[in-house]
């Protein structure tokens, strides 16, 4: 668990419950990418526990294939440049605050085998006790997207 995340729970043990209700995925990140908070719709689109992400940035906490195969931190591998998620993170705490929503696809190990994932994520960026986080929105819209691909064809 990240210093961080220790001071705002204990603080806040009401915190979790109305983001754990939310019918889509709620993370929270701080300025240095770290992994807050997730709510319950992304430990079950995960696969994982608090344990798992806690304190770990999005490609290390969500099992990310890329960094899996390429053994570097997130942010460091060569398709880091590229990742949708990456960049609006980024993106947030550089200035532009609110991010609208972007629907990217990334290669996840989930239980085990990989799975490609259409997400579409948005960022606010709010303060806690004078210290700024990322609060972002995840939808998984993978069968949205094949169900699209398939009437198309």
């Amino acid at each position: 668990m990240s210093e961080t995340s220790g001071q705002i729970f204990p603080k806040r043990p009401w915190f979790a419950a109305p983001f754990d209700a939310l019918p889509i995925g709620a993370l929270l990140m701080d300025s240095n990418g770290e992994t807050i908070f997730a709510n319950r719709y992304l430990l079950d689109l995960f696969g994982m526990t608090p344990e798992g992400y806690m304190g770990k940035k999005f490609g290390e906490a969500f099992s990310c294939l890329y960094h899996l195969k390429g053994f570097k931190e997130c942010g460091e591998g060569e398709h880091c440049d590229t990742c949708y998620f990456r960049s609006l993170l980024d993106s947030s705490f550089e200035g532009c605050g609110s991010v609208k929503k972007g629907v990217f696809t990334e290669t996840f190990q989930i239980d085990g085998e990989e799975k490609q994932l259409w997400l579409e994520v948005g960022s606010e960026l709010t303060e806690l006790d004078g210290e700024t986080y990322a609060l972002l929105t995840i939808v998984d819209v993978t069968k949205h997207i094949n169900f699209d691909v398939e009437l198309a064809n």
